[in-house]
């Protein structure tokens, strides 16, 4: 079972992460040197400093500055500096298995506790004094140090820490044989630590202790928990899916590997060998990164039993080697005598049978050993059982027990002194079985003897007919090694043949693959020079017509001033109709010219930051007579700030064009409105009008991008226009990353959006 409560602290956890521990010391000592001052502050910089000899196990040290330590908290007002400090010390020396001297400054600090009223640190060192207890163990005090915890933690409403002492003891009776019980409080601890979180590391381990438990306890023990055996292997397999997910969330390897172990056991419990393979082995390679040997060694023992159980006779001595090695590393008495065992066991089982008695003679020293030991601590056991269950019963009293209660409690303390006698004779028994058992091993002894020469006799015979086997195979391999050597040069001439057919297939593929993309070129190539042609063809048309017009006029009004026969009124009207038609003709022919530039090769457009208040205004004010000819109203709404990524000229050709479509398509009296809002990245300026409005049909042809002319139509004073203007205005916005967009409706006005990058 993980324990999860000893609260040994993190000693020198203010220094840099990657120092090495002696580094850490120099620096602390640097520090405390240099700290003069006779206060709180000082005493943390010792205390840091014996927390960092602890962990150099340099117990002198940590004596002379405990003490540094010790004697300048005394002199300070406040009692808690002090018993904090006899806790540091105590955790220290608890931390390295001193446990006399770790007991010595926990009870200092409980002093000190109970003068400065301090329940925080009593609690602590309560649950630290409780699990000491438990690791000597004696589980009487154990148990009374764990409910002084118990009470101080339920008043401070740390339920967290209750939690813990209630994990605490139920290992306690788990250690006792005691399941039920154990099961029990380990139980009020799983629902602590679910109501403060159902994926806390707190659930993961009582879902293992809980796994565990099902696993150990006998089917009188399950049927006490009220679980049937029947559904021993399916709960505990339950438990330990719900721990698995925690334990990998919270990259706890040691605790991963434990619970994969579990589920192993249980698999093979089942029959399902490939699914318990699976798991021991993921169980393994997980403690590699946890570093624990003893589970290590317990884990090579697993998979050497399974191996050998499975007729895997070569893994199986390979795990139970490891295993061993390693238990002997770390003088773990069980788990070698465990390993001794099943590898005397795998050599008889494959007739090996000095090797078996080897390891078998092995396995009789270590168990006579381990007896003799459990032995005593079997009767030290049940005298702290007994003492424990004294204890028990003096807590339950104070939570005020009905009188039935105790006397069934008393009745058990009897009942367990029987158990004690009885275990007494049972061990006397013990004995007697132990001499049988050297008798029957001196038997089995001399049986391995004559097993082993029969053996050897065996063997002769096996290598008289390996010999000759050998010689036969020799002349067949000869025969072999000739047919390789053809197959050999067959396999290289038709290797070579296949790589010159591959090498020649690529390059026909390769062919045929530039003649495609060069084709694709060509098409698309094509595609571009048509639709030149046609915007060429369009473009002569509009020079034709629109330019003859204009001429023509000039010529006849030429004509009529040279004869000087024209009326005043007459010459005023011929006038104004030249201006309007010359108006059109050079607004057609700045257009022309602004194409024809970015056709041209080489054209790149000079972008800037550009104000299009400053733009629209210029524009408005060149049309300032065309907007008085109709009495519009102009509403500019474009504010200084407005800016823009573009070209200025190309920015000021689509604005100007835009304004003169809405004039001539606005009607007498109409009203324009411009304004502008930022949309995303970019900038919409829009341009909207009241008048005829355009046809659904015309608004998609607009909108499309891919559009390469424009049927123009007469204004509402008949000016004429040429499609080009406008046709112009989107291609010069395609080339600064906008885009020119309409919405209209005819009768209902139009409003043309330009979307240009904004600045």
């Amino acid at each position: 079972m993980k324990k999860i409560l000893l609260m040994l602290e993190i000693l020198t956890g203010c220094i840099g992460v990657g120092w090495t521990q002696q580094a850490k010391l120099d620096s602390l000592l640097r520090v405390n040197e240099a700290y003069q001052k006779e206060d709180s502050l000082k005493v943390i910089y010792l205390r840091y400093i014996f927390g960092q000899y602890a962990i150099l196990k340099q117990f002198d040290k940590v004596e002379s500055f405990g003490e540094a330590a010790v004697s300048l908290a005394k002199k300070l007002p406040n009692k808690s500096i002090l018993e904090v400090t006899y806790y540091k010390l105590g955790a220290s020396y608890h931390g390295v298995s001193d446990y006399l001297k770790a007991l010595s400054y926990y009870e200092k600090a409980l002093e000190v506790g109970k003068e400065a009223a301090d329940k925080v640190h009593m609690a602590d060192t309560y649950l630290n004094m409780g699990a000491l207890y438990n690791d000597i163990p004696d589980y009487a005090k154990s148990l009374e140090a764990h409910q002084n915890a118990i009470i101080l933690y339920a008043h401070l409403g740390k339920k967290g820490e209750v939690a813990s002492c209630y994990m605490n003891i139920g290992e306690i009776y788990e250690g006792l044989g005691q399941f039920k019980q154990a099961s029990e409080y380990i139980h009020k601890a799983l629902k602590i630590f679910e109501d403060a979180s159902s994926t806390s590391r707190g659930v993961a381990v009582a879902c293992e202790a809980l796994g565990n438990i099902l696993m150990m306890a006998s089917d009188n023990e399950l049927m006490n928990m009220r679980i049937r055996p029947a559904e021993k292997y399916e709960k505990a397999l339950q438990l330990f899916n719900r721990a698995l997910p925690i334990a990998e969330k919270e990259e706890d390897y040691s605790m991963k590997s434990s619970i994969m172990t579990g589920i192993g056991k249980i698999y093979e419990a089942r029959q399902n060998k490939e699914t318990a393979l699976k798991y021991y082995l993921t169980s393994m390679e997980v403690n590699k990164k946890a570093n624990e040997k003893l589970t290590l060694a317990e884990n090579y023992l697993n998979l050497g039993r399974y191996y050998t159980k499975n007729k895997d006779y070569g893994n199986g001595f390979i795990n139970l080697k490891q295993g061993l090695d390693i238990a002997r590393q770390i003088n773990v008495s069980g788990v070698q005598k465990n390993a001794l065992e099943s590898l005397s066991n795998l050599y008889e089982t494959t007739g090996r049978f000095d090797s078996s008695l080897f390891y078998y003679r092995e396995y009789i020293v270590m168990r006579d050993s381990i007896y003799n030991n459990e032995k005593e601590r079997e009767i030290t056991r049940k005298q702290l059982q007994l003492d424990f269950n004294i204890k028990e019963r003096e807590y339950k009293l104070t939570q005020q027990l009905t009188d039935e209660s105790l006397k069934q409690q008393i009745l058990l303390a009897k009942q367990q002194q029987q158990e004690i006698i009885l275990r007494k004779q049972q061990l006397e028994i013990s004995d007697q079985e132990k001499s049988l058992q050297r008798v029957a091993f001196l038997k089995k002894e001399a049986d391995l003897e004559n097993a082993k020469k029969l053996e050897i006799t065996r063997l002769q015979k096996e290598q008289l007919r390996a010999r000759f086997d050998k010689k036969i195979k020799d002349s067949r391999i000869s025969a072999q090694q000739a047919q390789i050597e053809f197959d050999a040069k067959l396999s290289t001439a038709l290797a070579i043949i296949a790589i010159t057919t591959f090498a020649a297939g690529i390059l026909v593929f390769y062919n045929h693959y530039k003649t495609v993309k060069l084709n694709k070129l060509v098409s698309k190539q094509k595609q571009t020079l048509e639709e030149l042609v046609s915007v060429k063809d369009t473009i002569f048309g509009i020079v034709s017509h629109d330019l003859r017009t204009p001429v023509n006029n000039l010529i006849s009004f030429s004509s009529l001033l040279a004869n000087g026969h024209i009326e005043q009124k007459r010459l005023a009207q011929y006038t104004e109709l030249i201006k309007g038609t010359l108006d059109h003709t050079a607004s057609l022919m700045d257009n022309l010219l602004n194409w024809s530039a970015s056709q041209m090769q080489g054209f790149a457009p000079v972008i800037e930051d550009i104000d299009m208040a400053a733009i629209v205004e210029h524009v408005i004010n060149g049309a300032h007579h065309t907007i008085g000819t109709k009495n519009l109203t102009v509403n500019n709404s474009v504010k200084e700030g407005v800016r823009v990524l573009g070209d200025r000229n190309m920015v000021e050709l689509i604005v100007r064009n835009l304004v003169s479509n809405a004039i001539k398509f606005s009607g007498q009296d109409g009203l324009l409105e411009i304004f502008a809002k930022r949309d995303g990245k970019g900038m919409v300026l829009s341009v909207r009008d009241n008048g005829v409005g355009i046809s659904e049909t015309k608004v998609q042809q607009i909108n499309d991008v891919a559009i390469k002319s424009i049927e123009s139509t007469h204004g509402t004073n008949r000016e004429k226009g040429t499609g080009l203007g406008l046709l112009l205005s989107k291609h010069f916005a395609a080339i600064l990353h906008g885009n020119i967009t309409v919405n209209s409706r005819p009768g209902a006005g139009s409003i043309f959006h330009i979307t240009l990058p904004a600045a």
